[in-house]
């Protein structure tokens, strides 16, 4: 009787495998030159970008995505975890583990001073920037946002608080420009990766004989992917939401490698705190110039979000000027995702319908709070930013801006409120059937697949 095979599950092989092939279709764009960002990425990071503001129940309901079978999702989450993974790198691994141990020790023993050795730094560099003329505090918030790469790569959950340095960083009365200015200058922190790999490439190029390796290109990118994988807050990133949604993507939904390549970059901007790492993996997948730098601010929503919240809360005059700020906000995001999901061939009447009461809801509800300063559910009180140094016990003086944390939270609650409930009044509004969507066949508009291939 002939023994029968058994075949053991090697998910540290089928991860391999499918790096290998990222690496493949990584090195093909980069051979094809070119961009994706207009033909694989604007459409689709406009369309679902703009619907976490306009439709945040949809996008909550379908952040889970595709992921197969419990099962098989599983082997996926624990593949880092097997004795052959664990195996791998050794010494790596442990050294990681030494320096970073040692770093908690350190913070520990030291964390008051740390702590205001931060704020300082960061606040002072805040007030700073009010004084500066607008272009010189342009280079100035640029250079922020180059250094959140690298303290939100370590720490993800800071990436907020840049926002929050930015927003304070206008002078007052200018606190407005503290959204632009977040975008504007997040694209040149985009373009520091690919330029240390073409600086890299030309410094290395006496000693590398063999110049058509690709590797040889994106020097700097393997050693800040390398070194994100063993960072314990962000090592996630890679193997547990962008490889998935490329395999997902290519494997599942049948799409193109470039599609796929794409998906998976978008995959890691859109979750949260995951931008900086994202950064330093995205060149493994999408090479052009271009995507890197377009892509940050346009995997920044929820940062303008921070910026606009900071914004209301110095004063109650802020706090108005900020909610009708985030309306027009919700009606440019409705906007841009009808543009993005327009297609002839596709007859969604009830969408459009649905878009069109949430603006008339929205367009009127910024008309009553612009002539009705003051209505419930806000209180009257005035609160303006106040600049304050703290002395502790035997040790160092702390600085900190203090902004009304109780506006800050009231308008960011009540606008989100307003945007669930206008979108549930326009679905019940909406379910009769004269607005019912004429079935028709499916055509791929460049919107459907992201985080969820088969929907």
């Amino acid at each position: 009787m002939a023994s029968e095979s058994i075949t053991t599950p090697d998910p540290e092989g089928e991860r391999e495998a499918l790096r290998r092939e990222i690496l493949e279709t990584r090195n093909g764009l980069y051979e094809k030159g070119g961009t994706v960002i207009f033909s694989q990425i604007l459409g689709p990071i406009l369309h679902h970008g703009s619907s976490l503001i306009y439709a945040p129940d949809e996008a909550l309901w379908k952040a889970p995505g595709n992921t197969g079978t419990a099962k098989g999702a599983m082997k996926k989450f624990l593949a880092p975890l097997t004795p052959a993974a664990l195996k791998q790198h050794t010494l790596r691994k442990i050294f990681f583990l030494v320096v970073f141990g040692a770093a908690a020790v350190m913070l520990k023993k030291h964390s008051l001073e740390i702590k205001c050795w931060t704020q300082n730094t960061f606040l002072g560099w805040a007030e700073l920037n009010k004084e500066m003329a607008w272009w010189m505090r342009g280079l100035s918030i640029c250079l922020m946002m180059v250094l959140r790469l690298a303290v939100s790569n370590v720490l993800p959950f800071t990436s907020p608080a840049f926002a929050y340095l930015i927003a304070v960083s206008q002078p007052k009365g200018e606190d407005w420009k503290g959204v632009f200015y977040l975008l504007i200058c997040s694209a040149p922190a985009g373009a520091v990766l690919p330029m240390l790999d073409a600086i890299l490439y030309w410094v290395t190029s006496p000693c590398i004989k063999e110049r058509d390796d690709k590797k040889n290109h994106f020097i700097a990118t393997e050693f800040c992917s390398a070194l994100t994988d063993y960072l314990p807050f962000s090592f996630w990133v890679r193997p547990y939401f962008m490889e998935p949604a490329f395999e997902s993507v290519h494997k599942d939904a049948k799409k193109s490698p470039e599609c796929a390549a794409a998906t998976a970059v978008l995959a890691g901007h859109f979750m949260i705190w995951s931008g900086p790492a994202t950064t330093m993996y995205s060149r493994k997948f999408v090479p052009d110039w271009l995507t890197a730098i377009m892509i940050q601010p346009l995997g920044m929503t929820e940062d303008v979000a921070v910026v606009l919240a900071t914004w209301a809360g110095g004063s109650a005059s802020d706090r108005q000027k900020a909610e009708l700020s985030l309306y027009v906000f919700m009606l440019a995001m409705n906007l841009v995702n009808c543009i993005t999901d327009w297609d002839e061939k596709k007859h969604r009447i009830r969408r459009h319908c649905q878009r069109l009461i949430v603006a008339l809801l929205t367009v009127s509800l910024f008309s009553f709070r612009y002539y009705k300063q003051q209505w419930f559910p806000f209180s009257d009180e005035e609160f303006q930013f106040t600049t304050t140094t703290v002395t502790t016990t035997g040790g160092p003086q702390c600085q900190a801006i203090h902004s009304n944390v109780k506006f800050m939270l009231e308008t960011v609650a009540w606008v989100s409120a307003m945007a669930v409930l206008f979108r549930i009044i326009a679905k019940v509004l909406t379910y009769p059937c004269f607005c019912e969507e004429t079935p028709v066949m499916s055509v791929d508009n460049g919107t459907e697949p992201l985080l969820n291939a088969k929907a």
